[in-house]
């Protein structure tokens, strides 16, 4: 009986954890840097990364075609002037891949609890692999110079998808550079404005 307690405990934490999980995007800059220098930006080509794992190549090109096309949209709706790709001479570069989330493994549930043969009361626990838990986007924007990377956003664990597509890789996209700042408008009589790090 204490047994059967444990393990309906151990099932609720699970359960009541996985409700929690966040649901905002995480944005922010890492490093301190001076916006007013940036008017231009590139899209470096995106990778089709844990993707492939899951999904077949032609809906991985259209994924990441969508992706690159919300960035781009975002970008030029905040007033930059987005480059080609393969234009080394842009302010800013943007990288962006979807990675996948993976689950803390959880223990096996009462249904899948086996008999211990060398000891009839100790049931035999495997450990479940981890689960995948979807994919997230991740967008980072780095100083196309010095390829540091001063800015990164990261869609939300609840928000993870578990088989992207055109539409949803779009608004993925879309919700994350909503937190990118607008361009700043060059004016000689207005200090530069640097941004830093969260504290």
């Amino acid at each position: 009986m204490r047994l059967l307690t444990i393990i309906l405990l151990l099932a609720s934490l699970l359960a009541s954890g996985c409700a929690t999980r966040p649901s905002t995007p995480y944005a922010e800059f890492v490093r301190s840097v001076d916006f007013t220098h940036f008017d231009t930006v590139r899209i470096a080509p995106l990778a089709a990364g844990d993707l492939a794992a899951v999904i077949n190549t032609t809906r991985i090109e259209a994924i990441l075609e969508a992706t690159t096309t919300a960035i781009q949209r975002a970008l030029e709706d905040k007033d930059f002037a987005v480059l080609p790709a393969d234009n080394i001479n842009s302010d800013l570069v943007v990288s962006a891949y979807w990675q996948e989330l993976i689950n803390e493994p959880v223990r096996a549930a009462l249904a899948i609890v086996e008999p211990n043969p060398s000891d009839p009361d100790r049931p035999t626990m495997p450990p479940m692999p981890a689960a995948r838990g979807g994919f997230q986007l991740v967008i980072e924007i780095a100083e196309s110079r010095s390829g540091n990377v001063f800015w990164r956003a990261t869609s939300a664990p609840a928000a993870a998808l578990l088989a992207p597509t055109q539409t949803t890789a779009e608004a993925a996209a879309l919700h994350l550079m909503a937190n990118f700042p607008q361009r700043v408008e060059k004016d000689p009589n207005l200090p530069h404005i640097s941004l830093q790090p969260s504290r």
